[in-house]
């Protein structure tokens, strides 16, 4: 089993480039603005379960620092999907910054941001910080990677 660290703030944005100038983000209090060029040993799809739902190869098996755990996957077809009690369900997302993504649920309503994401797939483990709209809150996670069996 591969660990990946993965840290998720999730505020409102969109996905878009890997630029820093951007304002996909929403509210910048909570978004990492870092460019790309400045981080140029982390790509998104670095931490992505597969091309779509239906063909996933992985998903995150998350603990945040409340002691609660929870299931996420990223898509590379910007879905995704988690067990987290306030996202709970499908979502689509949206990069807005290089460590950074926003996501709204499937009627396009925004739910938050992941951000300060680190590790990847191939490390098997992630961090991240996740910060949702509805709570209002931020929690820092630690994910283990997860391999499907196909």
């Amino acid at each position: 089993m591969k660990k990946i660290l993965i840290i998720i703030t999730i505020a409102f944005g969109t996905i878009g480039g890997c630029g820093g100038d951007s304002d996909e983000c929403g509210i910048s209090l909570f978004c990492d603005l870092t460019r790309c060029s400045d981080v140029t040993d982390f790509k998104i799809l670095d931490i992505t379960n597969g091309p779509n739902a239906q063909e996933a190869n992985s998903f995150w098996n998350c603990t945040n620092d409340l002691n609660e755990e929870y299931e996420l996957s990223i898509f590379a077809d910007k879905t995704g999907e988690s067990t987290e009690m306030d996202i709970n369900g499908p979502f689509l997302w949206s990069q807005c910054g290089c460590r950074s993504i926003r996501i709204k649920d499937l009627d396009n309503f925004g739910l938050g941001q992941i951000r300060n994401i680190q590790g990847s797939s191939d490390e098997g483990i992630s961090t991240h910080i996740l910060s949702l709209d509805a709570t209002i809150g931020t929690r820092t996670a630690t994910c283990d990677l997860v391999l499907l069996v196909q």
